[in-house]
């Protein structure tokens, strides 16, 4: 199966993802004041949120560490092409 990393995964976040969402927008803010205040993800009826990966792995991927606090939990769904066309 190929799967590019601009495609997109659906990832449930946990209390330290939404966090850590939160402090990155916080630190942008800082850099540019004019931007929007913070706004959680969107999240569908069972309770996913949708990145595209690369994004995923930018925000977190220093986060997934053994013994850490994870910042969504370790089941991802990987959205099928034609999902992606549908939206």
């Amino acid at each position: 199966m190929e799967f590019n990393v601009n495609e997109c995964v659906k990832v449930k976040l946990t209390r330290t993802g939404l966090d850590e969402m939160e402090r990155q927008h916080a630190q942008l803010k800082k850099e540019f004041p004019k931007m929007e205040e913070f706004k959680r993800p969107e999240v569908d009826d069972n309770g996913y949120s949708r990145f595209q990966l690369h994004d995923l792995m930018g925000r977190f991927g220093y986060m997934l560490t053994l013994g850490s606090e994870p910042p969504f939990e370790t089941e991802i769904i990987i959205e099928n092409k034609q999902q992606n066309t549908k939206k």
